[in-house]
């Protein structure tokens, strides 16, 4: 009897450590850090249940290990975990300027992806055209680097770009031309290689042109020249006073029944002029022209203006402009006198 006790004891026993050794069969899993660098740990561990894995460190730039390819808390037997990895986002922060205007502050990018659209910063005075961006980040191994649409972000930090432009010229400025004329065209830009500019000094209806202001420079200058080599933006300023009187001139007369008209520099329409008080005309006193065919027939009796009672008062290129002419008004009409050659039109 007590034989067969101890058999079945031994028996009970033999059972029971074949139960233990079958749930804690040892088993290994071998960590693969898929692309990071290793750090530190054991990247082949053999454990007999999971709670005893204890992950190696990885590194890898630009990248987060968010997981392992297995669940590491349900391994039972032999695995390959690898690391997986999220690529980090940075920000690109745009440097702000006082002379260029920008669409956009900043922008994210993904390592290891395309950059993508960058803004195109606008220079202020247009005297710039934009270069490219540049990284600003002293004392790094990429301060200055050069960064553009087309290439792959492959530096682990956010960083700062500033934008570098390239001179194109200076830039001419002109204020006070409102309602001018010019006879040509003054340049509104130049560069170190232009040569000498001479402004063309400009014409205003009913306004006499004083001459040009210069900024940062006191007095008027009747004429101005921006000397090859110059360098710096230029602002010129016309200056005008009003003329004392306005003079309408009428180019047509009526002979025998028939309307005359003469030519002023080849036009056939009225024109006017501008003088000011106490001056006359002088030698700056129109002159006119009979269209073809007209000369044979009439000739140019002068200029008049038709005074008190309506009477007809010669007027010439030395008549003053006073109070004795003009009275109260400020403009006055001057008349052309046709006369005729014949006592009958020429046919």
């Amino acid at each position: 009897m007590r034989k067969k006790l101890i058999v079945l004891s031994l028996a009970v026993l033999m059972s029971a450590l074949s139960v233990f050794s079958g749930c804690a069969k040892p088993f290994t899993v071998t960590f693969d850090g898929n692309g990071g660098e290793y750090v530190s740990g054991q990247q082949i561990q053999t454990v007999t249940k999971s709670s005893e894995l204890v992950p190696p460190v990885y590194t890898r730039t630009g990248y987060t290990l968010v997981a392992w390819s297995e669940i590491l808390s349900e391994l039972k037997a032999d695995a390959t975990a690898k690391a997986l990895w999220r690529a980090n986002t940075y920000t690109l922060t745009y440097q702000q300027g006082a002379e260029y205007t920008l669409s956009a502050t900043s922008k994210q990018v993904v390592y290891d992806q395309l950059v993508g659209e960058l803004p195109e910063p606008v220079y202020t005075d247009d005297t710039h055209y934009f270069d490219c961006w540049r990284i600003v980040a002293p004392g790094t191994s990429y301060d200055g680097l050069k960064v553009s649409a087309s290439d792959t972000w492959q530096i682990d930090s956010d960083v700062t770009l500033v934008p570098t432009f390239t001179f194109s010229h200076y830039k001419i400025t002109y204020k006070g031309m409102d309602g001018a004329k010019l006879d040509g065209e003054n340049p509104n830009r130049y560069d170190e290689t232009t040569g000498d500019i001479t402004l063309i000094n400009p014409t205003k209806d009913g306004y006499k042109f004083l001459g040009w202001s210069v900024s940062g420079q006191t007095g008027l200058l009747d004429t101005v020249v921006i000397p090859a080599g110059s360098t710096g933006n230029k602002t010129f300023t016309a200056n005008w006073e009003k003329y004392d009187y306005t003079v309408n001139f009428v180019v047509s007369d009526v002979v025998y029944g028939k309307k005359i008209t003469m030519l002023y520099n080849g036009s056939a329409a009225n024109f006017t002029r501008w003088i000011d008080e106490g001056e006359s005309f002088g030698e700056n006193m129109p002159t006119l022209t009979f269209k073809e065919g007209d000369e044979l027939a009439y000739r140019f009796g002068g200029w008049y203006v038709y005074g008190l009672n309506n009477v007809k008062v010669p007027f010439n290129a030395s008549t003053v402009f006073n109070a004795d002419l003009m009275g109260v008004n400020d403009s006055i009409t001057v008349y052309v006198d046709v006369a005729p050659l014949y006592t009958k039109p020429y046919a």
